[in-house]
């Protein structure tokens, strides 16, 4: 099984440190860096920056 998660990693550890979610906005990029260490069967997209592009390369994958 593959799955992507695509979120605005900026503007989500802002609102959950705010909220007092997690303690620091390092947690939720840490917390995505070792999601991303498991392998290629995950993928968590930040959005924030070049979102387009990186959507469309998941998804448009050749057909052999």
């Amino acid at each position: 099984m593959t799955f992507h998660v695509f979120a605005d990693l900026n503007n989500l550890a802002a609102t959950l440190s705010q909220a007092d979610i997690i303690r620091s906005e390092d947690v939720l990029f840490d917390f995505v860096s070792g999601f991303e260490s498991v392998g290629e069967m995950s993928t968590f997209i930040n959005v924030t920056n070049g979102a387009d592009q990186k959507i469309k390369s998941i998804f448009f994958y050749p057909v052999i």
